[in-house]
């Protein structure tokens, strides 16, 4: 618990020090760049002035790091303007983002159209991700 306080705290400083900018990427890129991408329900907000927590429920998983099991809450900046991403209870939305240390985060700049047909990325031939990186992503399958 002490360590979620600490990564909403890290999460936090990043939002307060930078404006959301985000340079244009198609859905096939952010899938490759993304640890995680999933079909989720919102099933409740918590939120505070700085960082909002999303409880999900995953409907369809895409892409997972190895040996990763998929949290129930992803974070998240709490104002657009700091690349939050404002969801609503109940919305059903494909997410794409990061996964570290067991907690799962999104932004903006990882958001794919919702009209994209998921079934495009068993066809994606992902580079080979950063060594800074220490997970290795598994593409689950795509309907």
């Amino acid at each position: 618990m002490i360590f979620l306080h600490k990564m909403i705290a890290f999460l936090s400083l990043i939002a307060l020090s930078h404006a959301c900018s985000c340079a244009e990427r198609t859905p096939e890129e952010i899938f490759c760049h993304s640890d995680f991408v999933s079909k989720v329900r919102v099933v409740h907000e918590m939120s505070n002035s700085r960082v909002t927590v999303y409880t999900i429920k995953h409907l369809h998983v895409l892409k997972k790091p190895d040996n990763f099991t998929l949290s129930r809450e992803v974070i998240t900046a709490a104002q657009s303007a700091t690349c939050g991403v404002l969801l609503e209870e109940g919305q059903e939305i494909l997410l794409a983002g990061s996964a570290h240390h067991g907690f799962m985060s999104i932004n903006a700049c990882s958001k794919i159209d919702p009209n994209f047909d998921t079934r495009e990325f068993k066809n994606v031939d992902c580079p080979a991700r950063s060594a800074r990186k220490h997970v290795r992503a598994e593409i689950i399958s795509a309907h």
